[in-house]
């Protein structure tokens, strides 16, 4: 382990050793990497309210950040149907809350870099609940999840399930990513094919831990 301990903290000075040892021990861990539009979604004083076992209603528009976003898509316009605003606007709490519960009880939230700002200024200045919140920065290089997973696999002898729903985006790809990535490396040999090309497709768009 502490091979890989020296090897990813060389590759990834964005982090902290506390992120890193979280990846490398036995304990189970949730880490979500957050979406901007899903987080501004969230935004109000309601926020302090979390996390929480009952549903918090919100004062957010669905019209204004999800329409055709994050699996929300209707076909009428829920302005101008009342029946339909109230179902709407009951699916949209309870997302709010799923989404929100989730964004509190993480081990670890992953914001990007250019999402800093609004977050810092939704959690913090706006409602002051960031100390609720263990984050850090999305660190993007795929070298250090190479390794991370070389960890899980052939150290640690684990298996791994990666849930996606961009998996006709990643078939469409699976003759290019040799070409892509490892034109010059024998690394993939390592690697089982099928596994990794979902894992360099979303490489750390919800880190889940290692399964038995």
């Amino acid at each position: 382990m502490d091979r890989y301990v020296d090897i990813l903290n060389s590759i990834n000075k964005t982090n902290s050793n506390k992120f890193i040892n979280v990846l490398l021990g036995d304990k189970k861990y949730l880490i979500n990497r957050l979406g901007n539009v899903e987080f501004n979604a969230c935004r109000g004083n309601h926020l302090k309210d979390f996390p929480s076992k009952n549903i918090i209603k919100t004062h957010n528009s669905i019209d204004q950040y999800m329409r055709k976003n994050a699996g929300f898509y209707f076909k009428s316009n829920s302005v101008d149907e009342q029946n339909n605003l109230l179902r709407n606007r009951d699916i949209f709490y309870i997302w709010q809350n799923k989404y929100l519960n989730s964004v509190f009880k993480s081990d670890f939230v992953l914001v990007y870099k250019h999402h800093h700002d609004d977050f810092i200024k939704i959690f913090k200045t706006d409602t002051n609940v960031i100390e609720k919140i263990n984050y850090e920065i999305f660190f993007e290089d795929i070298n250090f999840y190479l390794y991370l997973f070389e960890y899980y696999t052939f150290f640690k002898q684990k298996k791994i399930l990666i849930i996606s729903h961009f998996t006709d985006t990643m078939s469409k790809q699976l003759n290019l990513i040799d070409k892509i990535l490892f034109s010059n490396s024998n690394k993939l040999s390592k690697f089982n094919v099928d596994f990794f090309i979902i894992s360099y497709m979303m490489p750390m768009h919800f880190l889940i831990n290692y399964l038995d």
